[in-house]
């Protein structure tokens, strides 16, 4: 009777252990599977020997790719492994793609102007080009940024020149979320304002950075600003 509980018992651990074994068999199919799934690789383009790895951008879909690459002191874009007209530079973090993945901008030096590349279509040459601009609305459809010229500071929005101003706040131009405004920090005479579809606000001593912002339908547009100590 001893001898029969015994083989009973060995019997019920060797049944559980096989039933772990089974289980942890099975788990480990699953993972494999998802890991498969995880890694699937898609090729976004044959890579140009003389890129540049920092400037990689990747489209919003992730379909397109897009990056800077030189060789000597000539710099080109290469978009979806086609690569582009050569400059004398790119401008450092210009290269933009539109929300809906189907545009690509970026800010090139060519001789001592600035221009703004989009979709391989040069656009005019200006003394400077801001700094984070071209920026393109939330649907695509619409481009701004910050240029000098002539000594003024102006933003163009489509290729239409709005009124020069002593210097651009950074990080403006903004568009709106339904695309429609643009609004962008501006000084003239020391002092700075917003100006919102080209109308000027109150003059301040300063904007704070990361303003204007513009309200979910963009109908309402806040920013932060100093007066005097205050």
């Amino acid at each position: 009777m001893r001898g029969a509980k015994l083989t009973n018992l060995v019997g019920l651990v060797c049944g559980a252990g096989a039933l772990a074994l089974s289980f942890i068999a099975g788990f480990r199919v699953v993972r494999a599977a998802e890991a498969a799934l995880a890694t699937t690789e898609v090729s976004l383009g044959k890579i140009d020997p003389g890129i540049i790895s920092s400037t990689l951008t990747v489209s919003r879909d992730g379909k397109r790719l897009a990056y800077e690459a030189y060789s000597g002191a000539r710099q080109w874009v290469v978009t979806d492994g086609v690569a582009g007209k050569e400059y004398d530079g790119i401008g450092n973090g210009t290269l933009v793609f539109s929300a809906d993945s189907k545009r690509v901008a970026y800010a090139a030096l060519h001789g001592d102007k600035l221009l703004v590349v989009m979709d391989g279509a040069e656009g005019k040459e200006y003394d400077a080009i801001s700094a984070r601009t071209p920026v393109f609305s939330p649907d695509s459809a619409h481009i701004a940024f910050g240029a000098r010229k002539g000594g003024k500071w102006l933003i163009v929005v489509d290729g239409v020149e709005g009124e020069g101003c002593e210097a651009i706040a950074a990080g403006t131009p903004v568009f709106s979320p339904d695309s429609k405004r643009v609004a962008y920090g501006a000084q003239h005479d020391g002092k700075w304002s917003i100006v919102v579809d080209g109308a000027e606000g109150k003059k301040y001593d300063a904007i704070l950075a990361g303003t204007p912002v513009f309200s979910p339908d963009g109908k309402r547009v806040a920013y932060g600003a100093h007066l005097g100590n205050k």
